[in-house]
């Protein structure tokens, strides 16, 4: 009888949380303003939904990020949005380099127990342009990002969107 009535209080509970928002990448495309911390001029809404997988400091000196896109929305504006923000709200170190998967399938299976996957001099992966995808640079002397305009693109083929030059 304690079970059923501890089941039955934790769901009223749960049930009574805004969960509205899950997978809208860092809580972003608020329902409900009150949920942002930050006041309202800061806080940065999206149309589209994204999460981020990783955010690592490699050295003082390196940041690299691994984001999730929604493949529908995947375009070169909401990919200069994003990019816009992780920019903001990564202001150090000076290099940051930002990875846009589309696709479950791009990413290695779940290993929790297990340590980080690295590729070095691994064989590229066939079906590596079956999916959009993009990459993010932000370094000393520009900031730019490259991506694919459709799938089956090959890099000599993806798309480099200039964003700033510094002299």
């Amino acid at each position: 009888m304690r079970v059923v009535f501890f089941l039955i209080l934790t769901a009223f509970i749960l049930s009574s949380f805004n969960v509205g928002n899950v997978g809208q990448g860092h809580g972003i495309d608020f329902t409900n303003d009150e949920m942002c911390s930050e006041p309202k001029s800061v806080c940065t809404k999206f149309d589209f939904r994204w999460l981020e997988l990783e955010n690592v400091l490699y050295s003082e000196k390196v940041r690299h990020i691994e984001v999730f896109l929604d493949e529908r929305a995947f375009s070169e504006e909401n990919l200069r949005t994003l990019f816009a923000f992780l920019s903001k709200k990564n202001p150090h170190p000076q290099h940051i380099t930002a990875v846009v998967y589309t696709n479950w399938q791009q990413l290695p299976l779940p290993s929790p127990d297990c340590p980080g996957w690295g590729m070095s001099n691994m064989p590229e992966k066939p079906d590596r342009y079956d999916y959009l995808q993009a990459i993010y640079y932000r370094r000393e002397a520009r900031e730019y990002f490259r991506y694919s305009p459709a799938t089956k693109v090959h890099d000599s083929e993806f798309k480099t969107v200039l964003i700033s030059k510094n002299p």
